[in-house]
């Protein structure tokens, strides 16, 4: 282990490295620091045309970059973006309609009411049991939770 003390290269404090030879900073905060600090955008002022020089080919060059540019609206943009919209929603909801299944459909009101109804039974048919030798069909009873069997 090192026994002299390392000088950190952004706060210039001293400490005592824990890995020889190539440490560099005190700290990670210090060492995420300096990489901020050596790699900051610098920022570009812009200055604002006198009275004289007030046209719009000066504002354009000197304010407005490349990548930044004022797009006009017109009418027909505006009529076309809303028709593009209708038919992409007419389609999507055209495609449910036909396509979807109606288990992916929200719950409505009378789905809950039947559920409700349903719940308030007693007896529900078994489906994959078969009647027993007098011909009486199976239940299942939900207050017992047994198999009953009913006749017709």
């Amino acid at each position: 282990m090192e026994t002299e003390f390392y000088t950190c290269e952004f706060c210039q404090s001293k400490f005592k490295p824990t890995r020889r030879k190539s440490q560099k900073f005190c700290s990670a905060t210090c060492r995420s620091k300096n990489h901020h600090h050596k790699n900051k955008v610098k920022t570009e002022s812009i200055t604002v045309p006198t009275n004289e020089q007030c046209n719009t080919e000066i504002l354009e060059s000197t304010v407005l970059s490349d990548k930044t540019k004022i797009e006009k609206v017109s009418m027909a943009g505006v009529g076309n973006a809303a028709l593009g919209t209708l038919v992409a929603d007419g389609t999507k909801a055209v495609v449910k309609h036909f396509f979807g299944s109606a288990q992916n459909d929200p719950a409505t009101k009378g789905d809950i009411q039947e559920l409700k109804n349903l719940l308030n039974k007693r007896y529900f048919p078994v489906k994959n049991l078969k009647p027993n030798t007098w011909g009486n069909l199976p239940y299942f009873d939900m207050v017992t939770s047994t198999i009953v069997y009913l006749s017709k």
